[in-house]
């Protein structure tokens, strides 16, 4: 019966739940923590200077690593999500566009947000809320 019940308030809490491998669980925090600690420290430097690819492709490789951990691991609607925020970071990093103000600002707020995916998935709580508003923020932007 827990089972259902879980099933339940996952479904009508609005907000994404991922339920990790326990045999990966504290490697795949260690690791969310670790990345976004990086990133954290790259975003004054890109603030500084949105045209250094360097730092944007640091930024799109910590995404990256953290799609691939995050689905390896079972957390789904992270990983799908930071794959996301890569697609953002590597079309700042192509220059296929001009870079447009709301993708830049959904990756500072995703940088931002990471701390506190963190937090939820330690407490057992589901993903913060805002995860999916900005998850389709970025897929307009990507065009899906």
């Amino acid at each position: 019966m827990g089972g259902l019940w879980a099933w339940i308030r996952n479904a009508f809490s609005g907000a994404p739940r991922d339920e990790l491998d326990p045999d990966v669980r504290e490697v795949f925090l260690a690791e969310l923590d670790e990345i976004t600690v990086e990133l954290e420290a790259l975003m004054p430097n890109w603030r500084q200077n949105r045209g250094d690819i360097e730092v944007l492709q640091e930024i799109r490789r910590a995404f990256h690593t953290l799609k691939g951990s995050g689905q390896t691991a079972g957390a789904a609607a992270l990983g799908g999500f930071c794959g996301r925020m890569e697609k953002l970071a590597l079309q700042l990093q192509e220059r296929r566009s001009t870079p447009a103000p709301e993708a830049i600002a959904s990756i500072e707020s995703a940088v931002r947000l990471l701390t506190h995916c963190s937090k939820s998935i330690r407490d057992g709580r589901p993903l913060p809320v805002e995860l999916r508003q900005l998850d389709r923020t970025a897929m307009q932007l990507l065009g899906k």
